[in-house]
């Protein structure tokens, strides 16, 4: 890491708007800070997530971004891919794998909590919840600046109701912060949760999870995690402070200290993990059924885990949905591990499996093998 910017609070115009003039100004200060500019800088990513994701200029900003950036992919990162950002971001991935171990990472954010259960170095399972410290944000005199909906339903739920332009005492903000953290880990134990939490959970739960004692580690990143570690103690105008508090409360009652590991990244987690990985592709063999496509830069890596056993279809499948996918589409490119030794069977198996998937889309369909079969694979797959 060559140069970190300060944390801007994303600002707001209104309770849809972002105002992009003061996201242009922190950029334009960070490239000067850092003594780069966008030309000197040879990939990237724009990644909108989270609350701010649902603001109805954010798609337009972020390509605004990514276009004078130069080369750099624009990413809207919804629940799924954003906890698998935070858990390579985070060093929770690389501990697992370094440790041979089952690791729970827990991103704590903004306005949604992420949970990523990783076996052996490999993430197979994310989830998330809509709880998080900013989904109300407060003036110096406690009155309510803005509120998102989780917070409504859950305050409402509980007696304390809220509104903009209104004061909260203590006693709201520990009740908000309580229920939110009673939510996140009725998640965390695994089972059935209460109608609250199944109605802020974004996603499934956890795949192939069996609770706590599931776990060999446990991670937290993300924005509140910076006050579980005591990192940071400021107070930036929500519930970050009270919400760490009832969290650590129940980290402490629910694992053991040696389980409780401190992450390499808190709350910047999520963009290390955006910048983790950046390769070039090249062969000795290659398949091109045109040319008006490339060339083709800033592409997002799907890797299927491909075992040999399981359905390629289902595994193609299991791997786009951690990035909020469905199917194929514009900017991607598979990445696939071929069988040793490849042969006809086995390629054929392959692309019967890429083709059930890609069906009939019209985006290209870029596909990076470590075994020089793509001419093979290729021909296969245009039959």
């Amino acid at each position: 890491v060559l140069s970190c910017s300060p944390i801007m609070l994303t600002p707001y115009l209104s309770g849809t708007l972002i105002d992009i003039e003061k996201i242009k100004h922190l950029v334009s200060q960070a490239y000067d800070e850092a003594g780069f500019t966008p030309e000197t800088v040879d990939t990237g990513a724009v990644v909108i997530t989270g609350e701010a994701l649902k603001k109805e200029n954010a798609q337009p900003i972020a390509e605004l971004f990514a276009r004078e950036s130069g080369k750099f992919i624009c990413v809207s990162a919804g629940p799924n891919h954003e906890a698998l950002l935070a858990a390579n971001g985070c060093g929770a991935v690389a501990l697992s794998k370094a440790k041979a171990a089952t690791m729970l990472n827990i991103d704590l954010g903004g306005g949604t909590i992420k949970l990523s259960l990783i076996r052996d170095g490999t993430v197979v399972s994310t989830a998330a919840i809509e709880v998080g410290a900013r989904l109300i944000a407060l003036a110096e005199d406690n009155v309510v600046r803005r509120l998102e909906q989780p917070t409504k339903t859950m305050m409402d739920e509980l007696g304390h109701p809220v509104a903009v332009g209104q004061p909260v005492s203590e006693e709201q903000k520990e009740a908000l912060a309580r229920q939110m953290a009673e939510s996140l880990f009725e998640v965390i134990h695994g089972g059935t949760t209460s109608d609250m939490a199944g109605h802020l959970m974004l996603t499934d739960p956890l795949q192939s999870y069996q609770g706590p004692g599931d776990v060999d580690y446990v991670v937290c990143s993300g924005g509140v995690s910076e006050y579980i570690d005591q990192r940071d103690t400021t107070d930036y105008g929500d519930l970050g402070p009270y919400f760490a508090k009832h969290i650590r409360e129940r980290l402490n009652a629910t694992f053991s200290q040696e389980v409780l590991q401190q992450a390499t990244e808190g709350i910047r987690a999520t963009v290390i993990g955006a910048g983790e990985y950046t390769i070039q592709a090249s062969g000795s063999t290659c398949h091109l059924s045109g040319i008006d496509s490339l060339p083709a830069f800033g592409l997002k890596v799907v890797r299927p885990l491909l075992n040999g056993e399981d359905s390629v279809e289902r595994a193609l499948r299991a791997a786009l949905s951690k990035f909020d996918l469905t199917g194929i589409e514009e900017g991607l490119a598979l990445a696939l591990a071929v069988e040793e030794p490849p042969n006809y069977r086995s390629l054929r198996r392959l692309a019967e499996g890429i083709s059930a998937v890609a069906g009939r889309t019209a985006a290209p369909l870029f596909i990076v093998v470590d075994t020089d079969v793509a001419k093979s694979l290729g021909g296969i797959l245009k039959e």
